[in-house]
């Protein structure tokens, strides 16, 4: 967020950051010298902590409160102009000389937000004067929408931190900060009604040609005898991932304890879900750690029962491919179709993806 002010106020600290041990190093003996230090020390870490800051938190309340990070950025790069300035007297000449051209550089750029950021800002704040109930009405939705797009959140993953990040910070504040607290509660309750409009058209993109190449894949999979039912009908439970129902090739376990393929997991969280599958507990730690030790007993039942690992990992990895190449879906559907019905002719009017429509005419 605020990436063009953070790109030229990271180049700036890392400007200054490449003389202050030269600096450090001169001794600025008097008192004021050593103020003056503190003063460049005390400049680079507010610097610092509002990089930190944009880096990490949440996109619609940085848009919201613009001018205020700007002016934050702003006071930081004039108190290292400032303190840069006064104690170029006080080292020797090649440092001093070296001292003045950052201090040129700082004197000659010039902070700024980026217009998408400030137009989405601009909208936020709008809506938030002219809201005077809890309710959310359908045209605060759509101007909240607009502005959402400018920042980039029109996906579900982006809807997801998004979501993270609000709240992160809604449980930093304390119950003195009413204002803050309210305008964070207003954020999570724009973002829900924003995040429905974003899968629905997502899931009229992606759901059906999904759970048709899932379908499609399972099928492939039967009639090439990889499936790990037919290498040894009595595989362990525990050996299998609750959310592919296969056994796991890259078992990781998350905070609830339980465990899951690792592509499948994520792909659980990717979608928005906050609690663990299993358990159905809500997670606030969503870290997943390889499980190791599963991981070495799947290996040994595989190799004993003569299952090929990499094997099923490759086909794992070509699942994923399908999943994100519309041609690859297209292709995939109909090599098995023709397998099972005789013609490509036949298996093209069997598919009825709306995003996939094939002219059957055109072969």
């Amino acid at each position: 967020m605020h990436s063009s002010m953070c790109l030229e106020l990271k180049n700036l600290v890392d400007r200054v950051m490449r003389i202050f041990p030269d600096i450090e190093d001169a001794r600025p003996g008097s008192s004021t010298g050593i103020q003056t230090l503190c003063l460049i020390n005390k400049a680079l870490e507010k610097a610092k902590l509002l990089l930190q800051y944009c880096s990490e938190s949440s996109k619609l309340y940085m848009a919201v409160t613009g001018e205020a990070i700007l002016s934050r950025g702003c006071r930081a790069k004039k108190l290292l102009e400032q303190s840069l300035s006064d104690i170029r007297s006080m080292v020797p000449t090649v440092l001093a000389t070296k001292i003045t051209q950052v201090v040129q550089d700082l004197r000659s750029t010039e902070l700024a937000l980026e217009s998408s950021e400030e137009e989405a800002g601009k909208a936020v704040r709008e809506l938030m004067k002219r809201s005077t109930t809890s309710s959310v009405s359908s045209d605060e939705v759509r101007d909240f929408h607009y502005a959402a797009l400018k920042l980039h959140l029109s996906t579900p993953e982006a809807i997801v931190i998004e979501r993270r990040s609000l709240k992160s910070l809604f449980a930093k504040l304390g119950e003195c900060e009413v204002n803050k607290r309210k305008i964070l509660k207003y954020l999570l309750c724009l973002l829900k009604k924003h995040e429905k409009i974003i899968w629905r058209d997502h899931k009229e993109n992606s759901f059906t040609q999904l759970q048709s190449v899932n379908d499609s894949v399972c099928a492939s999979d039967a009639e090439a005898g990889c499936s790990e039912e037919e290498h040894n009908a009595t595989l362990p439970e525990h050996f299998k991932c609750p959310l592919s129902l296969t056994v796991m090739y890259d078992p990781v376990m998350i905070s609830s304890g339980h465990t899951f393929e690792r592509m499948w997991i994520q792909k659980w969280f990717d979608e928005g879900n906050e609690s663990c599958p299993k358990s159905r507990r809500k997670l606030d730690d969503f870290t997943m750690k390889p499980n190791v030790a599963m991981k070495e007993q799947i290996s040994k039942w595989c190799s004993k029962n003569g299952l090929d690992v990499q094997d099923q990992q490759q086909s794992t990895q070509s699942l994923h491919t399908i999943l994100t190449s519309p041609l690859l879906v297209l292709e995939a559907l109909c090599t098995i179709l023709t397998s099972r019905v005789g013609t490509s002719a036949q298996a093209f009017q069997l598919i009825h993806l709306p995003t996939l429509r094939v002219v059957t005419s055109c072969q």
